[in-house]
């Protein structure tokens, strides 16, 4: 459990450091039609239904 909190305190801190990148990427694509389809695909849908439980959604 110890090793799983410890990865996940390193992906928390590299937040900032991952958004840099991605946005770095976008800038690199040759229309903003494509940065926008880049960045759109790391974005979660969570299709509008919110009837289940945040975890339930995730799953889903």
């Amino acid at each position: 459990m110890h090793d799983a909190q410890r990865w996940l305190d390193g992906i928390i801190e590299d937040i900032p450091n991952i958004r840099k990148e991605m946005l770095d990427d976008c800038r690199t694509m040759k229309t903003y039609g494509k940065a926008k389809q880049y960045a759109r695909q790391f974005q979660i849908d969570f299709e509008g239904n919110y009837k289940a439980t945040a975890e339930e959604q995730a799953q889903s």
